[in-house]
């Protein structure tokens, strides 16, 4: 085809996820990065092993719980799917742990045949900047996390209310290391009713958007609208930037309802750990 609007054979065209351009070439690619950050971030700060590469990012706490322990791809695998998941998958059996996770910003090819089991879809979600918060349940107290004892109560009720039981054993720290909260980057809140804590939430603030994370509310004040309440600081933690966040299907309406628009739907995979002899 001859035109002076198709490109030679040979040129490069941009694709929004090459490493020299910036995080803030599209939403998606801003998100995936932070997120893929986020992770580097608590896997260090845990004492974790750390894998960069130029195609993901990859942390490894070594606990039973595949939250702490996760690969994120940095843009479409294409042909180099086997090559990817195979280091990711050595790196991974390298030291004891319980299984991870792959999420992949984009749908990828069938990794089933690379020994992964498919987990799902899951919504990405997008709030645009500003806006105005309902008011929360009026016996609700929000409170900022800026002690390590307060974070250790706001790690015990995560795992309690998210819920995450196969950390309830795990010494304090290990899911939410204690140095986070000298990174700035970092906000953790606690919600409290008649002083008894009850629900969480996190912000991670990314370069051009704020990371909603470990929204919770626990499961016997579930349906008093205390989710919803939790996710407003985090959504507003730079009042300046949009919010995004991974959904559940279940949750969705209530992001919605916030003002959150469906933008997108990750690809989430889990891998085992090879057996250790021993």
């Amino acid at each position: 085809m001859s035109s002076g609007w198709v490109a030679d054979p040979d040129e490069h065209l941009a694709n929004g996820w090459e490493r020299d351009l910036p995080s803030s070439d599209s939403l998606l690619r801003a998100y995936t990065d932070a997120f893929a950050g986020m992770i580097v971030d608590v896997g260090r700060a845990a004492g974790g092993r750390v894998l960069e590469d130029e195609r993901f990012l990859a942390a490894d706490a070594g606990t039973p719980s595949a939250y702490t322990n996760a690969a994120v791809l940095l843009g479409p695998l294409g042909e180099s799917a086997t090559g990817v998941v195979s280091r990711i998958t050595s790196f991974f059996h390298e030291a004891p742990g319980g299984p991870w996770l792959l999420f992949s910003p984009v749908p990828t090819p069938d990794l089933r045949p690379l020994g992964l089991g498919a987990v799902g879809h899951p919504p990405l979600m997008l709030r645009p900047s500003g806006g105005t918060p309902r008011e929360p349940p009026p016996e609700l107290e929000i409170v900022r996390v800026a002690d390590v004892e307060t974070l250790q109560t706001f790690e015990r009720t995560a795992i309690e209310a998210y819920p995450l039981p196969e950390l309830a054993d795990v010494h304090a720290g290990t899911f939410m290391p204690h140095s986070l909260l000298d990174d700035d980057r970092f906000l953790f809140f606690l919600g409290l009713v008649e002083g008894r804590p009850i629900g969480t939430s996190m912000a991670h603030l990314g370069a051009s958007m704020s990371h909603v994370e470990y929204v919770s509310a626990s499961p016997n004040v579930r349906g008093r609208g205390y989710g919803e309440a939790m996710t407003w600081p985090a959504t507003l933690a730079d009042a300046d930037a949009p919010s995004m966040l991974i959904a559940s299907d279940l949750g969705r309406p209530t992001y919605e309802r916030m003002g959150y628009l469906p933008l997108a739907r990750f690809t989430v995979w889990a891998g085992a750990r090879a057996k250790r002899k021993g």
